[in-house]
C-alpha cells in the first residue's frame, strides 16, 4: 500500500509505503493527514487539498467516526484542522477518472511508494491491526493451499478471499456446490463411499467424476453442447471457468434438474 502528496507548484513530491494489508481508506485518509502536517510544519496559512476519495471527504466533513473504518486516523486529521483555527483549509473532492494530469501524477506516486524500502511507521489502532492480522492470516493460508494440495478443489480452483453463491435456491446451490467439491453422488463419489465398484461410468468406462460428467461424458453429451454454444471461445474451455461462471453454472443446473440426476 502507497500514499503520496503531490503539489505541482512548490514542486512538492511525497511518498510513504504503508504497512501491508491496510485499506485504500486509510491510505487516502493518510495523504490528508500528511498533507495537513506538511502545511502546518510550513507555516502555509491557505490551501487546498485535492483527493480523489469522496468518502473520507465525507467523513471529515460530519466527524462520522462511528461509520469510518478507521477513525484513529480520522481524528487525528480533525485533531489538525480544530488546533489550528488560523488556518484556513478548502477540502475538494475530483473524481479519479476525471483526466486530471495532477490526479493522475499523484497516483503514479503512490504506486511509487509501494516500491520503497523503508515502510513509514504508524501507530496501530484496533482497526489497522485487525487489517494487518487478517493479511498475515491470509498469506499463511494461501501459501498452505499452494504448498498442500490434497484434493480435487484444490487443485482446480484458485482460493478467493470472497464467498461467491450462483443461486438463491438452496436446491441448485446444493447441486452446483457438490460439483464444484467433488464431493456427489456420481460414481467415482459413491466409490469413495464404498458404494460403487470402481467410480467409473457405465457408458465409456472412464472415471465418473464431475469433469467426465460436465466435459466429456457420452450420457450427457446434450450437455457438453449446450455448454460448448455459451462459451464459444476454446481458451475458457475448461472446468475452473465453467464451473465460476453464472451463465454455465446455470446451465447445468438447469440440465441437472430437467433430468432428474441425483447429485
Amino acid at each position: 500500500m502507497g500514499a503520496a502528496v503531490f503539489c505541482p507548484g512548490i514542486s512538492l513530491c511525497l511518498k510513504f509505503r504503508l504497512p501491508d494489508g491496510l485499506s485504500i481508506y486509510f491510505a487516502e485518509a493518510y495523504a490528508i493527514y500528511q498533507a495537513l502536517k506538511y502545511i502546518l510544519d510550513n507555516n502555509i496559512i491557505s490551501a487546498y487539498i485535492i483527493s480523489d476519495s469522496s468518502r473520507v471527504l465525507k467523513d471529515i466533513k460530519s466527524t462520522r467516526f462511528s461509520k469510518s473504518p478507521h477513525p484513529t486516523i480520522l481524528s487525528q486529521i480533525l485533531s489538525l484542522l480544530h488546533h489550528n483555527p488560523v488556518i484556513t483549509i478548502v477540502f475538494k473532492w475530483i473524481p479519479g477518472h476525471c483526466n486530471s494530469s495532477h490526479m493522475t501524477s499523484t497516483d503514479i506516486l503512490a504506486k511509487a511508494a509501494t516500491r520503497l524500502d523503508g515502510i513509514t511507521a504508524i501507530n496501530h489502532s484496533y482497526d489497522e491491526a485487525i487489517l494487518a492480522v487478517d493479511g498475515w492470516i491470509w498469506k499463511k493460508w494461501l501459501n498452505f493451499w499452494e504448498q498442500s494440495k490434497t484434493c480435487t478443489y484444490q487443485k482446480i480452483f484458485t482460493l478467493n478471499k470472497s464467498l461467491k453463491r450462483f443461486n438463491k435456491s438452496r436446491r441448485k446451490d446444493i447441486i452446483i456446490t457438490r460439483l464444484r467439491l467433488h464431493q456427489n453422488r456420481l460414481n467415482a463419489g459413491l466409490f469413495k463411499l464404498g458404494l460403487h465398484e470402481d467410480g467409473k461410468c457405465s457408458a465409456c468406462g472412464s472415471l465418473d467424476d464431475s469433469i467426465h460428467f460436465i466435459l466429456n461424458c457420452s450420457n450427457t453429451a446434450e450437455l457438453t453442447n449446450k455448454l460448448l454454444a455459451e462459451v464459444k471461445d476454446s481458451k475458457y474451455w475448461n472446468y475452473q471457468f465453467i464451473m465460476s461462471n453464472q451463465a454455465t453454472v446455470d446451465i447445468i443446473v438447469d440440465y441437472v434438474i430437467e433430468k432428474d440426476i441425483e447429485i
